[in-house]
């Protein structure tokens, strides 16, 4: 019992470190020559035991794996799709924001930087100009937010010291605006 305990936590290490085909085949070996001399029965038990794990545990998410930056694509689709339902709410707003393209983002480092700015822009335009208060808004607010905090919290795995502050951006109307975060939301979908 001590070895299939010491076996699945190495496993369990492996798959942390992105290699499951190497695991699978260490699991497999250990599952036909640990118990050679026991009867064959106990050894399809145990091969039935370890592939039944590695089979429940292939599919599963590693930990910060999915979202290396703090975004999925599945929350760059959702951001998406929040911006095209403020799109009118957006456009209609005038004040002047701080909207870099696509290329003043010269280092792929800077990308999550910028977005990051963006969000934070795009609070403050949902925060003056939103009059309307019902549950939706309230909603894709809400999940700016946590998107902006996700971002925030990741910050350290990708190094933006090079990159140049918000403030140093291009200031442009809320139409430029939206229309440069929807080109670096494509892009950052591109890149994950």
């Amino acid at each position: 019992m001590t070895g299939f305990l010491t076996v699945l936590l190495f496993c369990i290490r492996l798959l942390e470190r992105r290699t499951k085909k190497r695991v699978r085949w260490i699991c497999l070996f250990w599952g036909f020559h640990y118990y050679q001399h026991q009867c064959l029965n106990i050894e399809l038990w145990n091969c039935f035991l370890v592939l039944s794990c590695l089979s429940a545990t292939a599919h599963l998410p590693i930990a910060g794996a999915a979202e290396p930056h703090g975004m999925t694509i599945s929350g760059v689709k959702e951001l998406q799709s929040d911006l095209e339902k403020l799109k009118s709410t957006i456009e209609e707003s005038d004040a002047c924001l701080y909207a870099p393209t696509n290329d003043d983002i010269y280092n792929d480092n800077c990308i999550f930087k910028f977005m990051h700015c963006y969000l934070l822009e795009l609070e403050v335009v949902l925060i003056e100009d939103m009059q309307v208060t019902d549950n939706y808004h309230d909603e894709i607010k809400t999940s700016i937010y946590h998107t902006k905090n996700r971002l925030e919290e990741h910050e350290r795995q990708y190094n933006s010291s090079r990159c140049s502050p918000c403030e140093a951006q291009r200031v442009a109307n809320s139409t430029i605006f939206l229309h440069n975060l929807l080109r670096l939301l494509e892009r950052i979908g591109n890149t994950l």
